[in-house]
């Protein structure tokens, strides 16, 4: 089954460069150990006579992280600075990043020290403190490892963002997945979004 995906997403990566995409339309097939593979352009494919099946599409950040949002509005844009391992567009109100540090627990580095700095950055960024408004904060664990949920609401020259982090820390590295959001509250819609981004996210602390 290994090798019947790995052909299937070389002949889809050829074909997707070589021919128009229309929504869920057929890019073409291909004769696989003896079956016919009928390919999508949506990142699905099929048995001929069968039930479509998602493709893997997922992109290494690290040689840690990956993220597979093949299927999902996400589309990845240029970080905002070097720091970010990687950023991402949902939509014009929702927006995503994942920033990777060589640096854990075993360093001493913990989730309160965690909190207070994504505090710090903000007003570092040009957020006044009176403008920032910490909405929840929860300990719990995250990819097999400790973690934090924070989020905050913050304003700065009228632009109005709401930040949920996820952070966790093993005994050499930190990860942060944030999600951004215009608004002041934290609604059930970007508590979903967050989660949705955690879920396309794949992350190896061993």
């Amino acid at each position: 089954m290994l090798r019947i995906k790995l052909l299937i997403s070389t002949v889809f990566a050829i074909l997707c460069f070589a021919l128009p995409a229309q929504a869920a339309a057929e890019i073409g097939k291909a004769l696989i150990d003896g079956k016919i593979v009928i390919l999508y352009d949506d990142n699905t494919w099929q048995f001929e006579g069968e039930a479509k099946v998602v493709s893997s599409a997922c992109d290494e950040l690290s040689r840690r992280v990956e993220i597979c949002k093949g299927g999902t509005p996400y589309e990845q844009i240029a970080p905002a600075n070097n720091e970010l391992l990687g950023q991402f567009r949902k939509d014009d109100r929702n927006y995503a990043m994942i920033v990777e540090e060589e640096v854990g627990s075993k360093d001493g580095m913990t989730l309160e020290f965690m909190r207070s700095a994504i505090f710090e950055n903000q007003i570092a960024g040009g957020v006044k403190k009176e403008d920032i408004i910490i909405i929840d904060t929860t300990e719990g664990e995250e990819f097999g490892q400790d973690s934090t949920f924070v989020a905050m609401a913050t304003s700065l020259d009228g632009l109005k963002l709401v930040y949920a982090y996820t952070i966790m820390i093993a005994d050499t590295t930190t990860v942060q997945l944030i999600t951004y959001a215009l608004g002041q509250e934290l609604t059930d819609e970007i508590m979903d979004n967050h989660n949705e981004f955690l879920d396309l996210v794949r992350i190896d602390f061993d």
